[in-house]
């Protein structure tokens, strides 16, 4: 078994990680916030994969793009902290 990568996340991107998957308004939006907690938890991408619903792929994506991702589009939701 592979040794599972822990995603660091300074506090306050995790807080609006946090933010976005309680708040978020459209389900694309809250899976991959989750998918980022999820990894920082030290979950495996299979299993982060199971609990989103989303391909291992898409969990398995860069996680520091994906973040900056989703942090950026809170402003097309009108969520922007």
């Amino acid at each position: 078994m592979r040794k599972i990568k822990k995603l660091a996340l300074p506090a306050i991107q995790r807080r609006q990680l946090e933010k976005g998957y309680r708040n978020g308004s459209p389900h694309c939006f809250r899976m991959p916030c989750r998918a980022v907690l999820l990894k920082a938890a030290g979950l495996s991408s299979v299993k982060a994969g199971e609990q989103t619903e989303m391909s291992l792929v898409s969990v398995k994506m860069d996680k520091n793009e994906q973040k900056n991702q989703y942090l950026c589009k809170k402003n097309e939701y009108g969520k922007a902290t």
